[in-house]
């Protein structure tokens, strides 16, 4: 049973947790009330429920600011700009060396629309360039999986940089996350419901080629956004 100091500092953490996030306010009193929690449990259980709100409004802030940013002209035409670049980039600087190491440059429009604008202008600029460099040439049919996958890669990019400090070690985890998740798995999914070659005998030279460019993909995409992040945040502000 509760005494009455117990209730002054139930009260006193109910009303700091009030003052922070008051949607957290209902939940606890609700505790407190039914199982008369003693302090420390209301402590440890108000900590959890303000966390999860304050992560889940962190992220619905981050996809409304992404959202947003379509009602800008200047992010529409760069973005129009960086797709031309993209297509043009994916015809004229692909460097082979081996039979795993491609080096490439068409993807870094991609990165660069997510770390400027973020998830929801990413992963509609990803899936509209797949479509679009398919209709300006076709390679084999037409396949909605990889659409898919270009629009989960803007969407990983994007929650990674966007609106953040840019680090080599929030890239790599990006650039890892999206080569295992999307490229490895997801992809070679993809290529054996196209073309029915099997899943697991496509795994291992997949898995070995995305694990060299790890962390030539992350070292060159990190020198590119390093160099042009302040032209850029100062074009779009001018």
């Amino acid at each position: 049973m509760l005494t009455e100091q117990g209730v002054d500092s139930q009260t006193k953490v109910i009303t700091a947790i009030s003052d922070s996030h008051p949607a957290a306010t209902y939940l606890v009193c609700k505790f407190v009330v039914a199982f008369r929690a003693p302090l420390y449990v209301v402590k440890e259980t108000a900590a959890k429920e303000v966390l999860f709100m304050l992560k889940v409004e962190k992220q619905k802030s981050l996809w409304i600011s992404s959202l947003h940013e379509f009602q800008k002209l200047k992010v529409i035409v760069l973005c129009g700009m960086l797709c031309a670049a993209a297509i043009i980039l994916s015809y004229v600087t692909t460097i082979r060396i081996g039979p795993y190491i491609k080096i490439g440059f068409s993807a870094i429009p991609n990165k660069i629309v997510d770390f400027m604008f973020g998830p929801a202008v990413g992963s509609i600029f990803g899936a509209a360039l797949d479509v679009i460099k398919y209709l300006i040439a076709p390679d084999g049919p037409f396949f909605p999986g990889f659409t898919i996958s270009a629009f989960l890669g803007g969407i990983v990019y994007g929650v990674a940089l966007y609106k953040k400090k840019l680090s080599i070690v929030r890239l790599f985890v990006a650039e890892l996350i999206v080569k295992l998740f999307i490229n490895v798995l997801l992809n070679t999914f993809w290529l054996n419901l196209l073309y029915g070659k099997g899943f697991i005998a496509l795994l291992p030279s997949r898995l070995l080629s995305n694990a060299i460019m790890l962390p030539v993909d992350t070292i060159i995409t990190y020198m590119i956004l390093l160099a042009i992040q302040h032209p850029l945040k100062k074009i779009m502000e001018g």
